[in-house]
C-alpha cells in the first residue's frame, strides 16, 4: 500500500513462479524512476526484486520454448 493507503502493486500467486517462467505482476508505479540522484541505490528496496524475479521469468521460459523444439 501506499502511503494514501492505496494498492500499487499485486501479483498472483497461482500464476507466480519465476522458476518456471511464470510471472504475472502488475505495479501502478515505474521502479525504474525511483532511484536516488546520483546514485544506484532505490528508495525503495523491492524494486530491484521485481526486475531479478522478472528476469529469473524469461530465462526459465526461454529454456522452455528451447527445449520443445
Amino acid at each position: 500500500y501506499a502511503p494514501d493507503g492505496l494498492i500499487e502493486g499485486f501479483y498472483d500467486p497461482d500464476a507466480y513462479n519465476p522458476e518456471e517462467g511464470k510471472f504475472i505482476m502488475g505495479l501502478q508505479f515505474h521502479p525504474e524512476r525511483m532511484r536516488k540522484a546520483n546514485s544506484d541505490e532505490f528508495d525503495y528496496p523491492g524494486c530491484t526484486a521485481a526486475y531479478k524475479e522478472f528476469v529469473k521469468a524469461v530465462v526459465a521460459y526461454q529454456k522452455k520454448l528451447n527445449s520443445t523444439t
